[in-house]
């Protein structure tokens, strides 16, 4: 069973998308014969002779999302090179320090065998 709150909450929901569908159609129908004085010149692409306003728009937007998302895939991409980079330099550092400890440990071990051995090596007493 839904709560007052709820069901509130859904209506709220339902009623602001409604109304900024209500003003995009509006925006839409209103604007749609309206034309920008000037040209419109996209370097290597075309050059657009009093281009509908809506048309501006659309393109301003698509290419001001295009540039925003490149930015960052470009910033992410740095991101993890560099964290690529630093995980590589720990795990070789990790590595280098677990091979010095292996080498310790064989040193200690290695040390009280040579004291032992050169006790029984040695010549018999007389």
């Amino acid at each position: 069973m839904q709560t007052f709150w709820q069901k509130l909450w859904f209506y709220t929901r339902m009623v602001i998308t409604a109304l900024i569908a209500i003003n995009v159609i509006l925006f839409i129908i209103l604007n749609f014969g309206t034309r920008v004085e000037g040209d419109i010149n996209f370097n290597f692409f075309t050059k657009f002779e009093r281009p509908r306003l809506l048309l501006v728009l659309f393109v301003t937007a698509f290419v001001s999302i295009l540039g925003w998302w490149l930015f960052w895939t470009i910033f992410r991409t740095i991101k993890q090179i560099r964290t690529g980079v630093e995980r590589g330099r720990v795990e070789r550092l990790t590595r280098e320090v677990e091979d010095m400890k292996y080498k310790a440990a064989r040193l200690q071990t290695k040390v009280p065998a040579a004291t032992q051995s050169s006790a029984i090596d040695s010549p018999p007493q007389p």
